[in-house]
């Protein structure tokens, strides 16, 4: 791929706008793609760019699947599921170089940057108002498990045994490929699944998952009575149909770093039934896994990982693994 033109980027913005003039055209933080903060008219908007490289079919399609799930929840207002409003997706890479989607900017801040200064009780109704909305999310049900972009060879499967199977067979296969783990410790990662997929607890039904969703992908405004209120959940492109589970112990390990936080968040999602995820053992111990080679096969190639980083995902594996 070629280094992105930012001058192009925006001859071409003016063409989608039909506008003759951008103004405060400035990088936005991002750690993944390349997103950019413009105006049109006196309008924010932001622009995200495909920008990094791409390790699989699936992947050079995820803004595509982003865009029409931000369209998806902002045109469907009944599930209550705040999004960007979705302007442009544009799949053809020979106009800047690569694939992009363009939003409206949400105005707000992402609640990264004012968590740390929240004391626990401002932080509370943040996340009784997430276990909603997530709620909401897995409410989208599908007819199989695996990717909901709309492409050719896409991998669906009927069963969440056959899913789970099939990824941690190609995860192990990229690993291999890539010699980035022991292949060992691999294996007997893999073999934990196939002998304990049958014993989990919660037989899920394919859902909506969100895949990514903490404090960086949350957006926030004060009301009035100057508390914090979501307006918007970002950064869908890795969403998926799966287990809500994973969803669940996502977030509980990234947000809710208390018992009263994990209360506050579970108590919503539940609707009062259940306040915790602890006994979900086997279930979380898959999901680990599947998440721990998941970060070696996608993330390590374009992101290596620290000495110190990569002994803790052999640690959480080997950990993982144990009957």
């Amino acid at each position: 791929m070629s280094e992105l033109d930012h001058k192009k980027v925006k001859e071409v913005i003016k063409k989608i706008f039909s506008s003759n003039k951008v103004s405060n055209f400035v990088p936005f933080a991002s750690s993944v793609n390349t997103l950019l903060q413009f105006e049109i008219n006196n309008e924010k908007y932001m622009i995200k760019i495909l920008t990094l490289p791409t390790l699989s079919e699936w992947e050079n399609h995820r803004l595509d699947k982003e865009g029409k799930l931000l369209d998806f929840f902002f045109k469907h207002e009944s599930l209550k599921v705040p999004v960007p409003e979705l302007v442009h997706i544009e799949n053809n890479e020979e106009l800047i170089g690569y694939k992009f989607i363009i939003y409206r900017f949400v105005d707000g801040v992402v609640l990264w940057s004012v968590w740390q200064d929240l004391p626990q009780e401002e932080r509370i109704p943040i996340l009784k108002e997430l276990g909603g909305i997530v709620r909401e999310i897995h409410s989208v049900e599908y007819d199989w498990f695996g990717e909901i972009e709309d492409i050719e060879n896409v991998s669906r499967h009927s069963s969440y045994k056959e899913s789970v199977l099939n990824y941690i067979q190609e995860l192990k296969d990229k690993i291999a490929e890539q010699k980035s783990l022991p292949l060992e410790l691999v294996e007997k990662a893999q073999k934990f699944v196939q002998n304990n997929i049958d014993k989990i607890t919660y037989k899920p039904k394919p859902t909506l998952v969100h895949n990514d969703i903490h404090q960086a992908n949350i957006v926030v405004k004060k009301d009035e009575q100057g508390s914090y209120k979501i307006q918007a959940i970002v950064d869908w492109e890795w969403a998926c149909s799966g287990n809500l589970l994973d969803d669940l112990f996502w977030i509980n390990d990234m947000v809710l770093s208390t018992k009263e936080l994990k209360s506050a968040f579970f108590n919503e999602y539940f609707q009062g039934e259940r306040d915790n995820i602890v006994d979900f053992i086997l279930d979380r111990k898959i999901s680990n896994i599947s998440l721990g080679l998941d970060s070696v096969a996608y993330i390590w190639p374009n992101h290596p990982p620290t000495d110190e980083e990569a002994e803790e995902v052999k640690r959480s594996l080997e950990e993982n693994s144990k009957d």
